[in-house]
Parts: C-alpha cells; structure tokens; sequence
C-alpha cells in the first residue's frame, strides 16, 4: 500500500519574516489562506533567505508559479527527519515542559498513531523567543528539536502526517517532519 503528499518551498528575505508570525503572515498571503496547506520553516538556505516548506495531500493546488513534487510513501520505507516540535504538559499552573522521557514517550505515541514506526530518534530541549503583538508583549515557546529515523508502516495515516504534523503550535510551523 502507498500514499502521496505533495510538496514544494518559498523563500523570504530574513528581514521580511523576522519572527513566527511573520512567517506565517507571508504564507497565509502566498497561500491566499488556503488551511488544507500546512508549512514548517526549514532554515536559511545557502541564498541565505528563509525557506520555508508547503505541504499538502494530492488534489489541493498550491499557487500557479511554484513547482511541486509529489512524494510516495510505502510500506517499510525509511524516512530521516527533524523537526521543532511542541510537546508540553498541561499542570494547574499552565503548560510546562515534560521531562526527557515524558517528551519521548508521548513522540513515540503521536508517531506510531501517524503511521510511523520509530527507528531512532534524538530529543534536545531548545526555546524561541520573540515579540507577541497581540499581548504586546515579549514571549518564550519552549520545544523539542527532534531528529531521528521513522518507518512507514501505514503510509495514508504516514502521508497525512507529513502534511498535518504532530503536537502544539502546528499553525506557526512545529510538528512538521523536515525530510533529508
């Protein structure tokens, strides 16, 4: 059994997205709003510019000038990945951050619910920062930077977690899995 998603990449100059919502701002403006796009900053490119990746599944369009590839999933693929992910624990205090093993339990959770198979995988706690307009104030997202190696082992539930991600702030682009 297979399944496709589709992919393709913008870039932005780094002062034209200089934070999360900014990133997302521009992708809502390039996407025209489109919620059945997903996306996930990948870095700066060599060009040193911003990229960032669009996802969808087959049948949505992306915008007329941008080249998309489709991407197969198969069964017993193997896939190495990265990704920002937000995983936090909700306490009477607000969310806060799990524990390593707690963060790795529930990864491994969220992954074999989306079709993968957890090969291996690296978790290092990180955290961004930046100014929050609406609360006019500075804020903190603390995540987990993970890397690793999935197989697929239901490639529709795999290819609609490759275009949904996994965890909290998917809309400002965690969760997503960056192939290499």
């Amino acid at each position: 059994m297979t399944h496709l998603y589709q992919e393709t990449r913008i870039d932005f100059a780094p002062g034209d997205v200089p934070d999360l919502y900014a990133i997302h701002r521009r992708v809502l403006a390039v996407t025209d709003g489109d919620k059945s796009i997903s996306y996930a900053p990948r870095g700066i490119n060599r060009d040193g510019r911003m990229e960032v990746v669009l996802r969808a599944l087959p049948g949505v369009s992306f915008p007329d000038e941008l080249p998309v590839t489709e991407y197969l999933l198969a069964h017993g693929m193997t896939l190495n990945f990265q990704s920002g992910v937000r995983i936090v624990k909700q306490s009477d205090r607000g969310e806060r951050m799990p524990t390593e093993a707690e963060a790795l339990d529930k990864w491994l959770r969220l992954m074999e619910n989306g079709g993968f198979q957890v090969e291996s995988t690296r978790l290092e706690p990180s955290v961004i920062g930046f100014y929050h307009n609406r609360l006019s104030r500075f804020t903190r997202l603390p995540f987990w930077i993970v890397a690793g190696r999935l197989t697929v082992m239901d490639p529709q539930k795999a290819a609609c977690t490759m275009v949904q991600g996994v965890g909290r702030g998917r809309g400002l682009g965690f969760g997503k899995l960056i192939t290499s």
